[in-house]
């Protein structure tokens, strides 16, 4: 953590076994390390940890675990303390359920593939880390066959495997962060809109200024003009009096000093009177 953090919450952490001081260009970290008195071997163990490490992480600001730690080197303080590990429970934890293990590992052969697939869900609920697939792992271990089950070292060498290719499973995402997908891809999908509805007057506008879709009676035919840009004839009706009154500003820019009246031609608008533009 931090040196900022260490000085914040060191005083709340159980002492250290280990501790050392880490500089580098970010700032100056603070490594501790908490010897157990015994090896976790059972599945509630695992889950205890990886409960552990959660409730750090939401109270710890940039906290970051290391679950193969090696003690070597110069700079590490010991202090001899040995722990259990309900003695490094400080902070609350947040009371989330594991999902359920359904499928289940019949022999060695199935294993892996019920190990990521499990795993998968994990991370999709934001509770993958090594100590809660290991408690996983012993599990799905335990109902198979004596002699198909595997050995503590290969659980390890699996879970190592599972995290090495975690990092483009799919995570649910918090409200939070719902709320901010749909409103990106709302905006994403007001702007295509915006872009089809100009592409769409483009495409009308040259279809009339052809005279193609002129009826003698000077009346637009809507449903030739719409078969021809293979869309529905409302959409037509909805976006034909942006287009005619464009046409007109553009004929009013390009030509202001003829007679006005000499430039327009007659059309007729369904369900209303001529209307010249």
């Amino acid at each position: 953590m931090g040196a900022g953090e260490w000085k914040r919450w060191g005083s709340a952490l159980p002492l250290p076994s280990f501790k050392k001081t880490l500089t580098s260009h970010n700032g100056q970290k603070i490594q501790v390390a908490y010897e157990l008195k015994y090896r976790p071997t059972k599945s509630n163990e695992w889950y205890f940890i990886a409960d552990l490490q959660r409730s750090y992480q939401s109270v710890i600001n940039g906290v970051r675990f290391d679950d193969h730690l090696v003690i070597e080197g110069n700079g590490w303080e010991s202090t001899g303390e040995l722990y259990t590990l309900t003695e490094l429970k400080v902070f609350p934890t947040d009371g989330r359920a594991y999902p359920p293990i359904i499928r289940w590992a019949s022999n060695k052969k199935t294993f892996r593939s019920k190990a990521f697939t499990y795993a998968k869900r994990l991370k999709y609920e934001g509770l993958l880390s090594f100590a809660s697939m290991m408690g996983a792992l012993i599990v799905i271990n335990s109902k198979m066959k004596a002699t198909e089950q595997h050995k503590a070292r290969t659980l390890e060498r699996l879970t190592n495997d599972i995290l090495a290719q975690s990092d483009e499973w799919v995570v649910k995402l918090s409200k939070t962060g719902l709320t901010a997908l749909r409103s990106d891809l709302g905006q994403k999908r007001g702007k295509q809109l915006s872009a089809e509805k100009q592409d769409r007057i483009h495409q009308i506008s040259n279809a009339i200024n052809s005279g193609a879709f002129v009826k003698p009676s000077g009346e637009i035919n809507k449903s030739k003009l719409a078969e021809f840009l293979g869309v529905d004839r409302r959409t037509i009706y909805n976006l034909l009096p942006f287009v005619l009154g464009v046409i007109m500003m553009l004929i009013l820019w390009i030509r202001p000093t003829h007679d006005i009246n000499a430039l327009f031609t007659p059309y007729l608008i369904e369900g209303g009177s001529n209307t010249t533009i």
